[in-house]
């Protein structure tokens, strides 16, 4: 068995994908069986296994939703989590595969990294307003009383991300707690 990639960590989204969609079918296999049992040993569909079949469409309806969220998140490629990891390694606080909901749009962020009260991410969805999702973090963090520094790349100026990435690993960690509790933050309005 595959051990559970955490939240932030390369290759998060393609395992929820898998995990998630195995699970829903599940869901329903068990729900549809519990529907069937019902019919097949009473001769008709008015039985308590029936109602329970349907309250058991409700969760797998949930996990359904959530399938089709994670089949349409963007991960960090192979490629570039490769050329790169060793770089973002230099950090305490990076992440890979970040999806963010706004009240709006979702954001794929494939690398984030927080240090120092600086958040810097980089994004794929480079047709988005970014500033809408700059605006959206610090609007989160701030209901928890913290503040940052936001800013996020599109994809298309991803050598500007790598060199803020690199000013980032000069300043000296001075509050892991802060930037810790800012990424659980992070990881609460994501996907």
């Amino acid at each position: 068995m595959k051990k559970q990639v955490s939240k932030g960590s390369f290759g998060y989204i393609k395992q929820r994908r898998t995990t998630t969609i195995l699970w829903t079918l599940l869901l329903f296999a068990v729900s549809a069986a519990l529907f069937i049992t019902g019919i097949v040993a009473t001769g008709t569909k008015k039985n308590l296994l029936t109602i329970v079949a349907v309250l058991g469409v409700l969760p797998a309806a949930r996990s359904l939703v959530n399938a089709f969220m994670y089949c349409k998140a963007k991960g960090c490629s192979g490629e570039w989590y490769e050329a790169h990891k060793e770089m973002l390694a230099g950090l305490t606080h990076h992440f890979y595969d970040l999806v963010f909901t706004t009240y709006e749009r979702t954001y794929n962020v494939p690398a984030l990294v927080i240090r120092e009260g600086n958040i810097c991410g980089l994004c794929l969805d480079e047709k988005k307003p970014l500033k809408e999702l700059e605006e959206h973090i610090q609007a989160c963090l701030k209901k928890e009383n913290l503040h940052a520094n936001v800013t996020v790349f599109p994809m298309d100026k991803a050598e500007e991300f790598l060199h803020r990435v690199s000013q980032l690993t000069k300043l000296e960690q001075k509050e892991k707690n802060r930037d810790g509790d800012m990424a659980r933050i992070l990881f609460e309005i994501t996907l």
